[in-house]
């Protein structure tokens, strides 16, 4: 089981939930954020089964992750 944290600085974590291990770190999507206050984390989704992590990004595109590799 997994827990993912979105941020602010262009980076998906994901973590086991049970140690708190880091299992992988995505960066590969846009998230232009000038002005940290006012910014916001985008937001993240895991697939029914928990294998895959989708997510939006800034520049339209909608990026899907295996969470066990990039």
């Amino acid at each position: 089981m997994y827990i993912a944290v979105s941020t602010i600085e262009n980076c998906i974590l994901v973590m086991d939930s049970f140690s708190g291990e880091m299992k992988n770190k995505f960066t590969q999507f846009t998230n232009d954020v000038t002005d940290i206050i006012k910014g916001s984390a985008i937001d993240i989704s895991f697939t029914n089964d928990s294998l895959f992590l989708a997510s939006g990004s800034e520049d339209g595109q909608i990026h899907i992750w295996d969470i066990e590799s990039q």
